[in-house]
């Protein structure tokens, strides 16, 4: 029997224990470790209690002294002292039992804001509650140095148990403010009795507690038992009716109909979408602390309907369903149209951290003249806190309003990525872009609250066709805001792009190569894309300037630049950009002809292009027209109808091949005849000329005239200098003031060196008769010769 002795010893002392330990913690150094004990409570929410000191006893009368409660912004609450009456034995009973809680003052300077938390605990609490009497004798609503706080009193009374509800406050103060709630609800004896009342007075204490200077009135009353209840709830801000409901209850469903006008008590987009009315509908069962019901609320802007449940024991949604539908989107965003914007969302899981999902969809949904056809977006997640992230894929078959190239660039566009979702703005980073020709990243950011919006896009567009141009590859950055006051969007940003397939034989011939081009962007007010600080670089071709694309898709560009054979020249564009309206000025494209201020007018046609150019050279003005034509997959055809210079007219047809030209122009006219003819040969451009002359006298400047002449050769336009091969022949030749009886001449000359050889009589104020051998050197002429001079030999 002696282990029964000691088992029986060891509970001996731990009972004892107990009781000691029951009594140490009504002492001082009991009440200090309560108190300390309360101060390290940290739960979720951010609420904070603390207690100065605690006197009396804790087991049925205490006194609490300085107490203090806070949440995440500071202190809201203060208590100097208040008396607590109560029976803790009863918390043995699942009880919770308080006789009395009396303060002789209170302070509260504003509504708590408490965090949203992430755990399980119960709205509703799992256990009886009786409190017999709650007074607070002076009660100061607001802070004393505002100049704007007011003092009151407070009483009220509760008693949850054996399946009744039993609930009366009231609340008033010196300055008019009056709250008052009466709740008596007992479904087994048929009991349902509410009525509630609140006036806040202007600028008083309700009023500071909730941000409004507006007198406010509310209040809630009907008449029934728990099987069929009947009331109305009611409130008016500043003398407008703001709520307007009829209430129901018919053996614990709960029902509520009538109207929301929110206009004078909401801002920006909530007051926008809310307007000027709200209809609403819900009903709801409660039971087992799980309020389960639907809701339907429409406006002018905004229908919404939501179905579901709320555990409120477990603090879940158990789902909650919510599908929304936009009726007039310019209450969301001034700039946004579309039709059939719809919203299926659902919501499950903790209230703090409840996972959910959603599905956007629109037939059309616009911004400004841009539009997106058959628009969809999703995702799921869980909102874990602020902002919360927001997985989204969304997706559109077609976007109008930016143009052809454009909009078939974006064709079957997606964006993939997380979005970062508060109350006030919506934020998306490194979001993938990809369509039919595009793929890229995109930052978006929206201020839910303004509208404002800012879009940065970096895109690249690989293996593009530009019918009637060829291949490009497009890298593009772009940042994309609304315009002031609603205006249009601004875009702005830097563009390149590479030419890797030329289709366009002609432009490919001066180009020497596959281009380049580089640009800033912004895009104005009406539309229109402006390109600036553009260049456009090439092996054979190079051009600065600046220009547009207009909204119609059309361009205008000009710029300056250098082509490796024709050298400086200027350059207009205007209209579609695979055959636009050109106007060109050379300043000296063939220095050995002479040709200088060439200018050159190119319109479209739909073989090509017309064309119209003048000029000057050597042997006077030139002016001339006709077409060029630009057949898919050969060489570009130019056709001279029509070429002057100084009377003697050209005629034919040249192909423009990659290497140069290649063709026959006949020449007649001033009394001349011949041709010329143009071939490309090793890699360059040659011409063969057979040109003779009979009476000729050109029109100049400078005169020029021969009795006889011809000249037949080759040049060649080498890469090391031009190359002539020929003779030349003449009788009776002027040329300003010199004059030449006769004048024979073989030319070889290669880049300004080579070999003359001429034999030439005639006067230039005396007479001569010379026979030459010129040695020509770009730096020097030797001249070896023999004659006369007015008969006198040399």
């Amino acid at each position: 029997m002696r282990w029964l002795k000691r088992i029986g010893l060891g509970l001996l002392v731990l009972v004892i224990l107990g009781v000691a330990g029951l009594f140490a913690l009504d002492t001082g150094i009991g009440h200090r470790f309560i108190a300390d004990r309360i101060a390290a409570l940290s739960p979720e929410s951010g609420l904070r209690i603390r207690v100065g000191r605690i006197e009396g006893s804790i087991y049925g009368s205490a006194r609490i002294r300085q107490l203090t409660v806070s949440d995440p912004e500071g202190t809201f609450l203060t208590v100097p002292s208040a008396t607590l009456e109560w029976t803790p034995g009863r918390g043995l009973q699942n009880r919770l039992d308080i006789s009395s809680l009396t303060a002789d003052a209170a302070t509260l300077t504003r509504l708590p804001k408490l965090r949203p938390g992430k755990g399980k605990q119960q709205i509703l609490p799992g256990y009886d509650v009786h409190i017999g009497a709650l007074t607070i004798n002076r009660l100061t609503l607001g802070t004393p140095e505002s100049g704007k706080a007011r003092t009151g009193r407070l009483s009220a009374k509760a008693d949850i148990r054996e399946g009744r509800a039993l609930v009366d406050l009231f609340v008033d103060t010196t300055g008019g403010d009056l709250a008052r709630l009466r709740l008596d609800a007992q479904p087994d004896r048929n009991i349902f009795d509410l009525a509630a009342q609140v006036n806040a007075v202007p600028g008083g204490a309700f009023g500071q507690l909730v941000g409004s200077e507006k007198p406010m009135a509310a209040n809630i009353a009907g008449n029934g038992g728990w099987q069929k209840w009947r009331g109305k709830a009611a409130a008016q801000v500043a003398g407008l009716d703001v709520v307007d409901l009829a209430l129901a209850a018919d053996n614990g469903r709960f029902s509520l109909n009538g109207n929301l006008m929110l206009a004078s008590i909401t801002r920006g987009k909530l007051q926008s979408l809310a307007g000027p009315v709200i209809r609403i509908a819900a009903e709801a069962s409660l039971a087992n602390r799980r309020l389960d019901g639907l809701m339907t609320a429409r406006s002018a802007a905004l229908l919404v309907n939501a179905n579901g449940a709320l555990d409120l024991a477990a603090n879940r949604f158990d789902p909650l369903t919510i599908n929304a539908r936009l009726l007039q989107p310019a209450a969301l965003f001034p700039a946004m149209s579309g039709n059939d914007i719809r919203l299926a969302a659902r919501l499950f899981g903790s209230f703090g951290t409840p996972a959910f999902s959603y599905t956007l969809t629109a037939p059309k949904l616009g911004f400004g003249a841009t539009v997106l056809e058959n628009f969809a977006a999703k995702g799921q997640g869980v909102l874990a806190s602020s902002p919360a992230l927001v997985p989204v894929t969304a997706s559109a078959a077609r976007v109008i309003g930016v143009g052809d190239v454009a909009g078939g660039i974006l064709a079957n566009i997606k964006v993939a990525g997380n979005l970062l979702v508060s109350s006030r703005s919506i934020n998306g980073a490194g979001l993938l872009l990809t369509s039919d020709k595009l793929s890229g990243k995109l930052n978006l950011f929206i201020d839910l609250k303004t509208g404002i919006y800012d879009i940065g896009l970096a895109g690249q567009l690989t293996r593009y066709l530009i019918p009637g141009l060829g291949i490009v590859d497009v890298k593009s950055e772009l940042s994309v805001k609304p315009g002031r006051n609603g205006g249009p969007v601004s875009i702005s940003g830097t563009g390149q792009a590479w030419v890797r397939r030329f289709d366009n034989g002609f432009l490919a011939g001066l180009s020497g190569g596959l281009p380049r081009l580089e640009t800033s962007l912004v895009r104005d007010a009406d539309g229109t894309l402006r390109f600036v600080n553009l260049r456009i670089m090439a092996p054979g071709l190079s051009l600065a300037g600046s220009g547009l694309r207009r909204r119609d898709g059309s361009f205008a560009i000009t710029g300056a630049g250098r082509q490796a054979r024709y050298g400086a020249y200027s350059l207009a564009l205007d209209g579609p950009i695979a055959r636009p309206r050109l106007d060109i000025a050379l300043a000296s494209p063939n220095a050995a002809l002479g040709l200088t201020d060439v200018k050159l007018r190119l319109d479209p046609s739909t073989e090509g292009y017309t064309w119209q150019g003048r000029g000057q050279t050597r042997i006077g003005p030139f002016e001339g027209q006709g077409r060029l034509g630009l057949p898919r997959g050969a060489a570009a055809i130019i056709d001279i109808a029509r070429l002057d210079i100084s009377g003697i007219n050209a005629t034919g047809r040249l192909a423009a091949r990659q290497a140069g030209l290649d063709g026959l122009i006949t020449l007649s006219g001033s009394g001349v005849s011949g041709t010329l003819g143009f071939m490309p040969e090793n890699g360059v451009q040659a011409i063969n000329a057979a040109v003779k002359a009979r009476n000729m006298r050109l029109a100049g400047p400078p005169s020029i005239a021969a009795q006889s002449g011809s000249f037949s050769g080759l040049i060649r336009f080498d890469r090391d200098g031009i190359l002539i091969n020929g003779t030349a022949t003449g009788q009776g030749l002027q040329y300003r003031n010199l004059s030449l009886a006769r004048m024979a001449a073989n030319i070889k000359l290669r880049g300004g060196a080579g070999e003359v050889r001429a034999s030439f009589a005639g006067s230039r104020g005396r007479s001569f008769d010379l026979q030459t051998v010129v040695q020509v050197s770009p730096e020097r002429l030797s001249i070896v010769g023999q004659g006369s001079v007015d008969r006198r030999p040399v």
